[in-house]
């Protein structure tokens, strides 16, 4: 706590440096001025909580120097000190908004109250500031907008954390704020848990960085730490740059501290495929299968544009994501990313899993596909899940696999300039003269004739 004393006379200056020794307030720094003039030139240059004036002052007197004062600075709390006890100036300083009005001398106890009365206020008032903020930052994350919060006087700076552990035990781990945490008020969100630090002052913003540790974070924690930003509009800027930039942990590597300046950045492709792992990761750990299975297949076709020097990463965040060991190659990649759906599929009830086996064809069509490797997948019988398949959809697996294919071969067609050769191996036919006949007993055209027919264009062999 800042006080800034203001009296002509030395003594007096003395006399409450030594009441504060007498009370033992480490914390509090005492400022001097020995005028109105010098007191309004300190009060643009320091950061002073409470400022405990004379009345009797060559120049500007003391109710004159509050009058200017709350004009510049009117958050601080201005408290008289006179050897008058006179009505008059008791009333001008009520007029005045003074906090109160003490005599002199002051005792030990008269300051101890100022401190505990300048604590108390300070202590609602961040409460206060911390609510407004908490319902704008509310406002912010579910409208992805900005509305202006007003908040002169105050820092802001945010940590996103992230938890990609599937240990529990890790679990939205928060450093310990100490006496600080009553700066600090946090918000679950989609990628984690929003922390938000707000202060009159740059220490203990300064505290609030300290507290994450630059490496050896807890297993699976990976955390992001924005700018120190004194309007919304900025700390709502910063805010959104934390959200973009969380997803690329899964490349750029996690159980870091990023600092503002050093956010990890990627191409869009690259965003794009690390925020489907991420959301992959949220549909294991919600047991969503039939997410799992959508996104699982985005994944796989990504997976061949991302560098090698991020497969490491990658590997890193499948290792803590399935509590396994993934090595850093392609195939051992995708090998646990299958491993993940069959772990989600036994947790199905059997009467389900026709819907997943439905969902599973319906994203992996271009695979090799039999009916026994997809029994076996499912923990079913061939016969059991044939019979399932032909009860839904009236037909046998091998002629719903060919009609499924031929109907993304006719969207291929009709959407793309694809050549015929690219669109039957994009659909899961390695010999185009197979793909050509099965198109043509089906759709009674060859796909050059279908092309040619439906958009005019003709297609490249």
């Amino acid at each position: 706590m800042k006080l800034l004393i203001v009296d002509d006379e030395p003594l007096i200056h003395k006399s409450i440096e030594y009441c504060f020794g007498e009370l033992q307030e480490q914390d509090v720094v005492l400022y001097h001025a020995y005028n109105g003039a010098d007191m309004l030139q300190q009060l643009e240059n320091q950061p002073v909580d409470g400022v405990l004036v004379d009345i009797q002052m060559p120049g500007l007197n003391g109710l004159m120097s509050i009058q200017e004062a709350k004009k510049r600075r009117p958050e601080i709390e201005y408290y008289i000190m006179s050897g008058f006890s006179e009505f008059e100036y008791a009333k001008e300083a009520v007029h005045l908004g003074v906090t109160e009005y003490l005599i002199k001398p002051l005792s030990p106890e008269d300051l101890s109250r100022v401190i505990t009365d300048i604590r108390n206020k300070q202590q609602k008032k961040s409460a206060q500031i911390l609510e407004s903020f908490r319902t704008w930052l509310v406002a912010g994350l579910h409208r992805h907008e900005v509305s202006y919060l007003y908040t002169p006087g105050y820092y802001v700076v945010f940590a996103l954390l992230t938890y990609d552990s599937a240990n529990d035990e890790n679990a939205f781990w928060v450093p310990d704020f100490g006496d600080f945490r009553q700066h600090v008020l946090s918000l679950p969100c989609d990628e984690g848990l929003l922390l938000l630090a707000v202060s009159s002052a740059p220490a203990p913003i300064h505290t609030f960085f300290k507290q994450f540790p630059k490496a050896g974070l807890p297993h699976g924690i990976t955390v992001f730490i924005s700018a120190v930003c004194s309007d919304s509009a900025a700390a709502f800027a910063e805010m959104r740059k934390l959200l973009d930039a969380a997803p690329l942990r899964v490349i750029h590597g996690m159980e870091i501290c990023y600092d503002h300046a050093l956010l990890p950045q990627s191409g869009e492709q690259q965003k794009t495929w690390a925020a489907c792992l991420v959301q992959l990761r949220d549909a294991y750990f919600a047991k969503d299968y039939q997410t799992y299975v959508m996104l699982h297949a985005r994944v796989r076709r990504g997976l061949k544009e991302i560098p090698e020097r991020h497969l490491t990463h990658v590997s890193n965040f499948l290792s803590c994501l399935f509590d396994r060991e993934v090595s850093n190659s392609g195939e051992e990649i995708l090998q646990a990313l299958q491993i993940g759906e069959q772990d989600l599929l036994r947790r199905q009830p059997t009467i389900d899993r026709t819907d997943s086996v439905m969902n599973y064809i319906e994203h992996h069509y271009c695979e090799e596909l039999s009916i026994a490797e997809l029994a076996v997948m499912f923990d079913l019988t061939p016969n059991y899940l044939s019979s399932l398949l032909k009860s839904r959809k009236n037909i046998k697996f091998t002629d719903y696999l060919t009609a499924l294919r031929l109907r993304k071969a006719k969207e291929l067609l009709l959407s793309t300039d694809l050549s015929v050769k690219e669109i039957s191996e994009q659909v899961g036919y390695h010999s185009q003269s197979h793909f050509t006949k099965l198109f043509l007993k089906n759709v009674n055209y060859t796909p050059a004739e279908f092309k040619h027919k439906f958009s005019g264009k003709s297609v490249k062999e």
